[in-house]
């Protein structure tokens, strides 16, 4: 039997991506072309991001969530007309309160498939209340009742007591319309760079890097980087 090692040297995929082309001006519009296009390919779980925080600690964390489009800034948001990135937790989670502490953020798409990656580095801020709860109101049914049950991020005896749990309130609620926990909302990411990753022939990869003008939120910088 082969070593671990040599089963991982021995993987040297070739990447055969499509070259990105002329980038357009707005880095999320760049982004909601590849989305849709790991959509149409069937990619397995085409909104999946890797959400990278601060732990109170001190150390880095990463853990995936799903992505829920973009939005526009809040009323009493400095930035004009800037696209938020958005996802939703329970607060209390570990990257709720990792954020609480330091809302610097970074956040990961990977479609292997289509040999696309996008990182995206920013700040993070508590949705409204009114955003959030209308999110809730079109989750299904089991999902609400998971988000009110799990304490995220925190010990249980077993899985057998989670699922017990779970069977109570459904049959407890079963029916009644489930109010949204104060501790489980959305977040806006306030985008202040994206870099986009295609892998290309020969590890000639193309990556191309935005960042945002620090004076002018609509004026974004482009830069092609090395592979």
């Amino acid at each position: 039997m082969k070593s671990l090692i040599q089963l991982l040297h021995n993987i040297n995929n070739e990447y055969l991506g499509a070259g990105i082309g002329e980038p357009p001006l707005y880095p999320d519009a760049l982004l909601e072309k590849w989305l849709r296009e790991a959509l149409s390919a069937g990619c397995a779980e085409p909104s999946a991001m890797h959400v990278s925080t601060i732990g109170v600690d001190g150390f880095p964390e990463c853990r995936t969530v799903l992505f829920k489009g973009f939005q526009m800034q809040e009323p009493d948001m400095e930035s004009d007309e800037v696209k938020f990135l958005t996802f939703y937790t329970n607060y209390n989670s570990d990257k709720g309160k990792a954020l609480a502490l330091n809302n610097n953020i970074a956040l990961t798409f990977f479609w292997p498939e289509l040999f696309k990656e996008v990182r995206v580095v920013g700040r993070a801020y508590r949705y409204t209340t009114e955003a959030g709860e209308s999110y809730w109101n079109h989750r299904p049914w089991k999902n609400k009742l998971a988000s009110i049950i799990s304490e995220q991020s925190r010990p249980i005896e077993s899985r057998a007591t989670l699922i017990q749990k779970f069977k109570e309130a459904d049959t407890d609620l079963y029916g009644a319309y489930v109010t949204r926990p104060k501790n489980w909302g959305g977040y806006l990411v306030e985008p202040i760079s994206y870099e986009f990753w295609q892998g290309r022939q020969n590890r000639l990869h193309e990556r191309i890097k935005y960042t945002v003008d620090p004076n002018n939120d609509k004026l974004w910088h482009t830069q092609i980087l090395q592979p």
